[in-house]
């Protein structure tokens, strides 16, 4: 989660455990001070840290800071994380994202199912799908005369991580996971939109609403109005996609808000079937959710993810839990072949 969520709270809780290879190096006595001074920084005023630094051979304790202080782990648990996927993944692992059928081309028509296949991808946007429904359409294909099937079961169904508040469902460091998600933005908080709220420069007027990723999956309950006040807030009814919007904005200011969605792949298809109409493709069959690919299929389109050496970078920086549950359940299926996080 971002520190400013742990600021909220009334205190910052960081328990760290440093695993440094090579610590018998490292002078004994510059070691100590230079912890001391980070952690006399004013920004920490009011926060409690407890610290330990062993020495990764031989486990001696070179340095402790409230060592018995009991802390809840928190993020620091993504240095674990991050950690054993560059082991188990391996710095070069990529994310795909596929455009599947197990049907035959007949001029512009692709006789069969079309089948939007997900790995996990956690860093996926709007403009990824709409790039594969290009790659498609440059194809030649026009009309799918089949089933538009949208394949999540890479990863189990289980959509939240262990332990997770329901008071941060509707957060977007609380949004549901999925193989098959979009992210809104380049902080790559997938499974969330980005809500716009715009205050006319009249008072006691509503404010107009944006929505990004575009998409009429989700409904608004528009009750907020431009005046005075810091009264604005965005409430998500639990199993629904309704936000309910109250409170103020100031007159000509605007409100951004990321808001985790009820069942992320359903997003996906909303969208994906947008970039498909935007192609001139029309899909005569119905659309499936949650249906598993065939291994006779045919490769038509896909889009992959940067290397998971450049994904931690966002994900540590930003505590993005999201991608964390992805490279965990990444793993499960690199190892079991299960993309659950018991695997």
């Amino acid at each position: 989660m971002y520190f400013e969520k742990w600021l909220r709270t009334g205190t910052l809780l960081v328990g760290l455990s440093f695993l440094l290879g090579g610590c018998a190096s490292v002078s004994q006595t510059s070691t100590p001070a230079t912890l001391d001074k980070l952690l006399s920084d004013p920004a920490l005023q009011g926060a409690t840290v407890s610290l330990m630094v062993r020495d990764a051979r031989t486990g001696s304790t070179l340095y402790q800071h409230n060592p018995r202080t009991r802390l809840v782990p928190a993020s620091n648990l993504k240095l674990l994380t991050t950690a054993a996927a560059m082991d188990v993944l391996g710095p070069q692992y990529r994310f795909a994202t596929q455009l599947l059928s197990n049907g035959i081309r007949q001029g512009d028509r692709l006789t069969g199912n079309l089948y939007l296949r997900g790995l996990g991808d956690p860093s996926i946007q709007f403009a990824d799908y709409q790039a594969l429904a290009a790659q498609l359409a440059s194809q030649g294909v026009r009309q799918v005369q089949g089933d538009l099937v949208f394949d999540d079961t890479w990863f189990d169904a289980e959509r939240l991580g262990v332990d997770w508040s329901h008071d941060d469902e509707t957060t977007y460091y609380g949004a549901q996971i999925s193989a098959l998600t979009v992210a809104p933005n380049a902080d790559f908080d997938a499974g969330s939109v980005l809500v716009t709220a715009k205050a006319p420069l009249r008072a006691g007027t509503p404010v107009s609403v944006d929505i990004f990723p575009p998409t009429d999956y989700l409904q608004l309950s528009n009750r907020a109005m431009s005046g005075p006040g810091n009264s604005y807030g965005i409430n998500r009814r639990h199993g629904t996609n309704l936000l309910q919007l109250s409170g103020a904005v100031a007159p000509g200011k605007q409100s951004q808000q990321l808001v985790s969605v009820w069942e992320p792949t359903q997003l996906v298809a909303n969208l994906f079937e947008q970039a498909l109409a935007q192609q001139g493709i029309t899909v005569l069959g119905r659309r499936v959710m949650g249906g598993a690919s065939p291994t006779a299929v045919t490769v038509l389109a896909e889009h992959q993810s940067a290397p998971l050496q450049d994904l931690i970078t966002p994900l540590l920086k930003l505590s993005n839990n999201n991608m964390s549950e992805a490279l965990l359940k990444a793993m499960g299926r690199q190892t079991a072949n299960s993309g659950t996080a018991a695997a």
